[in-house]
């Protein structure tokens, strides 16, 4: 970012707002990236992205600590992408999992 960029939005709040859907009539045709959240484990998904979420009889379940972050729309880059995500929400804490998980992997995770 050159410093003239810097400069231009030195101490103005930049972070999304109410208002910018204000005179919006279509936000998904207006914005330049579109994510969304899913918990897999209030939608009753056993596994989702190959990770264990509730699989009876399986040790290791992520539950409600696996959420699924999906950039539906990127003008900037590429879209469609689908990432698996560890959280802890009473902590404000979350991580991207790895792509394949190992039974070590989740025992480190489900112990954090």
């Amino acid at each position: 970012m050159s410093s003239v960029e810097r400069l231009k939005f030195k101490g103005a709040d930049i972070s999304p707002q109410q208002t910018d859907f204000k005179d919006s009539t279509s936000p998904y045709q207006d914005a330049d990236i579109v994510m969304g959240l899913m918990n897999a484990y209030k939608m009753d998904l056993e596994t989702n992205l190959n990770y264990n979420i509730k699989v009876d009889g399986f040790p290791y379940n992520l539950k409600g600590k696996y959420r699924l972050l999906k950039v539906i729309k990127n003008r900037l880059g590429q879209d469609n992408i689908s990432i698996g995500l560890y959280t802890k929400p009473e902590a404000g804490y979350f991580e991207e999992l790895p792509k394949e998980m190992t039974s070590e992997d989740y025992t480190r995770y489900l112990n954090k």
